[in-house]
């Protein structure tokens, strides 16, 4: 990686990564493997924690898929600069996402750096490592009202899977926004956005009064009645359990 990276989004931040990334490799996989604990390795996507400055962040690459991904940026927004926007947005309107950093673009692809949370777990491993009751209800009023929340603020997430909230340091964070787009408040990609999430509760086997906990903690954030979301979540979840039916050929109990 002969090209210097170039400034996208960030200011300290961003200069910062800039210095750490003075002389990588040509291999940012093995650039990763060397700077950061890794999280997650594919070919085109690699994420891990580093320290910068001393403070704990959250590193990912999106490497480009084709030839020509480089000068399509000034067509199309990649995923990477959309989540950090996103993010930004998030945040002003007091939403709980991490905080970004920086977005470099490199030769072979995108870096993001955000704020880590650190001492974190996905909702989807605490769930299905088993939770005292009293967390399992204080996680589920968190999700309620933080979803609520986003939504409110005029965003729906576009993949809100279990595996993409995070619970650290007392606070349900909502992250990985790459799919994240503006959506009116209670229109169709919010609905998605709770039927998602329903979806990944049942198939984790979430027992039905902690799911109530969530319904409970939204619909008052959102101020919208609870029949009125199960009335508007019925298409998407059809779509969504189908998919499931169509992968392992049953579906577990359903919340709605």
């Amino acid at each position: 990686m002969k090209d210097r990276p170039v400034l996208l989004r960030g200011d300290a931040w961003a200069l910062r990564l800039q210095g750490h990334l003075s002389a990588p490799p040509d291999d940012i996989h093995a650039w990763m493997a060397q700077h950061t604990h890794r999280l997650k390795t594919e070919k085109y996507l690699v994420s891990g924690f580093l320290r910068l400055g001393g403070d704990f962040c959250f590193l990912k690459f999106y490497g480009f898929r084709r030839p020509l991904a480089r000068h399509a940026l000034r067509f199309r927004a990649p995923p990477a600069l959309r989540a950090f926007d996103a993010a930004a947005a998030l945040r002003w309107q007091e939403v709980a996402v991490p905080r970004p950093r920086a977005c470099l673009l490199i030769r072979r692809g995108l870096l993001l750096l955000t704020k880590g949370i650190e001492a974190s777990e996905t909702l989807y491993y605490l769930y299905s490592g088993g939770l005292k009751d009293d967390l399992a209800s204080h996680l589920m009023w968190a999700a309620g009202e933080e979803i609520a929340q986003m939504h409110l603020a005029g965003y729906a997430h576009g993949d809100l899977r279990w595996n993409n909230l995070l619970w650290g340091r007392d606070r349900l964070y909502i992250s990985h926004l790459e799919a994240a787009q503006r959506a009116q408040p209670q229109s169709a990609p919010q609905w998605r956005d709770i039927a998602r999430f329903t979806v990944d509760a049942e198939e984790l086997g979430l027992d039905e009064w902690y799911f109530e906990q969530f319904l409970e903690a939204y619909t008052r954030r959102a101020e919208i009645d609870k029949d009125s979301v199960v009335e508007h979540v019925e298409g998407p979840l059809k779509r969504l359990r189908n998919k499931h039916w169509a992968r392992f050929g049953t579906y577990p109990q359903r919340l709605i």
